[in-house]
């Protein structure tokens, strides 16, 4: 990974957290005795960003965890040298994003650690995030997409349950490894995402996605591996499919002509689980790929850029 400006807070401190298997090899010089060492990139993140958390330890640590923007970050062991740093015993990376809604200002990350002799240890930073400039969307759809009838309307709610507890369901370990990657081959640009609606004149929420024109048929590409949580076809998205990547993250593919992929599938990197439609609300054959952290909602984009570190 290249190196980006990145900042930095020390404290010692106290302790709660997720156990968390020690680096591969603690050989490295360590960091000052009793302390963390919290490091994060991009320096300054948007709302809808994603950015990488880094802890240095003085010794490997028997449990580790931290809060942003008042969620939760899981980690995972580095090996010595990832970071381009030298005093650390040991190294741990985490992501953590920004709500589309979450409020620009001075944003604490707390880190609580404990190590294996048991020493407790806590970091807190305070990092940046900046307004992002969305635009606003004015959007015409067919009335019974938008006025619902009762049956439909509890059509939706039933299906906003079962994508809600696909999406807050916790795989306590890291199923990815490596670079995400771009839903289609070649894509175009995407657009769309933190968008401020207006549907047949009256706001709605912020669109959480980012949308890929494409033409129908298009094979649809896993952003990375992870395990297929959720297979449906829902009134609002469509066909839909919803992986499981680990630590909290998810990546969601909505209005699918086809779907190429069942719950329970573990799916690798680049795999085809379906293709481009205009199933569900949809003015045309597109690509709607969202994510979540958390429960963030996230730009699945910023995955992208967060690989490049």
């Amino acid at each position: 990974m290249s190196r980006r400006p990145r900042a930095a807070f020390l404290l010692a401190g106290l302790l709660c957290a997720v156990l968390v298997p020690p680096p591969p090899s603690p050989e490295a010089a360590p960091a000052p005795a009793g302390r963390l060492e919290v490091t994060w990139v991009p320096a300054q993140v948007r709302q809808g960003d994603v950015l990488l958390l880094r802890v240095l330890a003085p010794a490997p640590l028997a449990s580790l965890a931290a809060r942003f923007a008042g969620r939760a970050v899981g980690f995972w062991p580095e090996m010595p040298g990832n970071t381009g740093d030298t005093g650390a015993g040991a190294a741990y990376a985490g992501l953590a994003g920004v709500d589309v809604e979450d409020p620009a200002g001075p944003t604490p990350a707390v880190v609580e650690a404990r190590t294996a002799t048991g020493e407790v240890l806590e970091a807190q930073a305070v990092i940046p995030v900046v307004r992002a400039p969305f635009p606003t969307q004015r959007l015409a759809v067919a009335r019974p997409f938008v006025e619902l009838d009762a049956a439909t309307l509890a059509r939706v709610q039933k299906e906003r349950q079962r994508m809600e507890g696909a999406l807050g369901a916790l795989t306590l370990r890291r199923l990815w490894a490596g670079p995400f990657r771009p839903p289609l081959e070649n894509p175009p640009a995407p657009a769309g995402f933190g968008a401020r609606r207006i549907i047949n004149g009256e706001p709605r929420a912020p669109h959480s996605g980012a949308d890929y024109a494409a033409a129908a048929g298009t094979p649809v590409l896993a952003a990375q591996a992870g395990g297929v949580v959720l297979v449906e076809e829902q009134f609002f998205a469509g066909r839909a499919v919803v992986i499981d990547h680990g630590l909290g993250l998810f990546t969601m593919y909505f209005h699918l002509q086809e779907v190429r992929v069942r719950e329970g599938d573990a799916v690798r990197a680049g795999q085809a689980i379906g293709t481009v439609g205009s199933s569900g609300r949809a003015t045309g054959a597109h690509l709607h790929w969202g994510a979540r952290l958390a429960g963030a909602r996230i730009d699945p984009t910023a995955l992208l850029r967060v690989s490049q570190h």
